[in-house]
């Protein structure tokens, strides 16, 4: 087995070169059965193993048992087996059996996406867990209070017949010395924030394959607070041949660049890289970049808005990044005061980051107005569909729908669409059957205020907002992605905005590590580059924070803009 390495800094598309190059030359090399492809998240595995060839135009096709996240298909290759991190009914009982150790209800899978969000330990039991998922990551033995709560979340496994998301690897690397499928190559995207015991399963698993080529940037490493250490990937030493390392970026200006090169190079452990930063399209330059103070903190970012205003009008796009999800509560709030439409593309579950709602599930408050506003094939009438998808959302009422036959109307043609009956592009001859007199003119007038008011209450609370945006920006503020983008750095990884606001403070445990260990401060740096690294052309760091003219300065890292 040769084990290669490919270092790509930000911005120097590392993932499409993986996707259009080299996978598709271990395809046509050995089968597309017998390449394996792991990244964070099923999208990206998939996103990898469904490109178009650089060379042949034509798609890769990986095997698609051979994609995934490692935890999912280590999951499938056991059988599938009952896990108790997902599984509402085990965690409820091992509530009522620990009631000093209780653990929240499961979320989103994480066999699917490793890292959704970053850890929210709200009681006492996550806590324990985290700490214990972390020792087994790093491959030490637990102590002290986790080492009794391994013995204790051990029996609770073995008495249930479960396993919890890190068995799924340990119990690979003991039964499983094959990959599932026999393949010949593994490929493993942002291989930088996998952990010891992750790296410990694909390095066994490469042993019995041709080729093992690991691709990330130790630089970007992020997962520190999940056990994920860049060392894993750096060691063992190879031969300098089997580096690759991209050295243009499409993403990073000059002026960024610099600044986040002084950054990172305070580094403890990491790999020399040396990358160019982006060049105009047109013109052939270098793009020179902009970094600038922000006069401004997260606790008082008001002035911050005229800057956002001023960005969105000239056709720029803003991400405003924070380490901690509560230091950016103030800016929420005040971009929701100003009805400033702002979103987060890469954590869609989280509502309070996209108040216009996800695209995806159940109709959101944005789709609602735009079916609401717009026209259909019939002049001002709507299609069915259209209509159903607001009116069924109207209370009943002198405004509103008629009492008992509106709902009923409704459900009659929610049928109608389920059986694709005829007519449904026009809704001119059931209107009057589902609105009450008064409501059918402001309706057909579009007016979003008639709207507003005759929403039931568990919809106009949430469409606020969205009314506020359609009245201040237009119909396409609501039904294309936002131009400012809001989020921690660990959220927006892989993102990129025109211009960055970020906020330099870190919260007290993060400072603590900062201080205590070496990987504590080396992973506040990488952070912060990681953040510094997503402008496309202007970096704007804001002042730290202070909790009162006589107070101590809140934590923070000095980046020297």
């Amino acid at each position: 087995m040769k084990e290669f390495r490919c270092f790509g800094p930000p911005g120097t598309g590392k993932t499409s070169r993986l996707a259009t190059r080299d996978v598709p030359r271990a395809v046509e090399k050995y089968g597309p059965d017998k390449v394996m492809i792991t990244s964070f998240t099923k999208a990206a595995a998939r996103e990898i193993a469904t490109k178009k060839s650089r060379k042949t135009g034509r798609p890769i096709d990986v095997d698609p048992e051979n994609v995934g996240t490692l935890h999912a298909i280590c999951f499938r290759a056991l059988k599938e087996p009952k896990i108790i991190e997902k599984d509402k009914e085990l965690i409820a009982e091992w509530n009522s059996r620990h009631k000093a150790l209780i653990i929240k209800e499961p979320g989103k899978s994480t066999l699917d996406d490793v890292y959704a969000g970053e850890a929210e330990l709200v009681h006492n039991g996550d806590v324990m867990l985290n700490r214990l998922n972390i020792a087994r990551n790093k491959m030490i033995k637990p102590t002290g209070d986790v080492a009794h709560f391994e013995k204790i979340w051990t029996q609770f496994k073995q008495e249930t017949g479960s396993v919890d998301f890190t068995d799924l690897i340990e119990t690979a690397i003991r039964k499983m010395p094959y990959a599932p499928g026999n393949p010949e190559v593994f490929f493993v995207d942002e291989a930088q924030d996998f952990t010891k015991l992750q790296l410990t399963l694909v390095r066994s698993w490469a042993q019995q394959m041709q080729w093992l080529v690991l691709v990330g940037d130790d630089d970007q490493s992020l997962y520190h607070f999940a056990g994920a250490l860049p060392d894993a990937f750096l060691n063992p030493p190879i031969d300098q041949k089997f580096k690759t390392i991209l050295k243009q970026s499409y993403r990073v200006p000059a002026a960024v660049l610099v600044k986040a090169n002084e950054l990172i190079e305070k580094v403890s452990q990491r790999e020399p890289k040396t990358y160019r930063p982006r060049v105009d399209n047109i013109t052939g330059n270098i793009v020179k970049g902009i970094v600038t103070p922000g006069q401004f903190t997260w606790r008082k970012p008001d002035s911050s808005i005229k800057l956002i205003q001023d960005y969105m009008a000239d056709g720029k796009t803003v991400m405003i990044l924070a380490s901690c999800s509560y230091m950016l509560t103030p800016t929420k709030n005040i971009l929701r005061q100003y009805k400033i439409p702002f979103h987060n593309p890469y954590r869609q579950t989280r509502g309070d980051w996209n108040p216009l709602g996800s695209r995806r599930g159940a109709t959101s408050s944005a789709q609602l107005l735009s079916n609401f506003i717009e026209t259909g094939l019939d002049d001002s009438y709507w299609n069915i569909p259209q209509l159903v998808s607001w009116a069924k959302f109207i209370k009943v009422g002198e405004y509103g729908l008629i009492k008992k036959q509106g709902k009923a109307g409704i459900k009659a043609l929610e049928q109608a669409i389920e059986n694709s009956a005829d007519g449904l592009h026009t809704s001119r001859d059931v209107l009057a059957q589902i609105l009450s007199p008064a409501a059918i003119q402001p309706a057909l007038n579009r007016n979003v205020d008639w709207l507003l008011d005759n929403l039931l209450a568990t919809r106009r609370k949430s469409i606020e907002f969205v009314v506020g945006v359609y009245k201040n920006y237009g119909i396409d503020a609501i039904n294309n992605p936002p131009q400012v983008v809001i989020g921690t750095i660990h959220s927006v990884k892989g993102g990129e905005a025109d211009v960055v606001i970020l906020f330099p403070d870190i919260s007290y445990e993060a400072n603590q590590e900062f201080h205590k260990s070496v990987h504590g401060r080396d992973s506040v740096f990488r952070m912060f580059y990681v953040g510094m690294t997503r402008a496309r052309e202007t970096l704007i760091v804001a002042n730290p924070s202070h909790r009162g003219a006589f107070m101590k300065a809140e934590n923070y890292i000095d980046l020297k803009v």
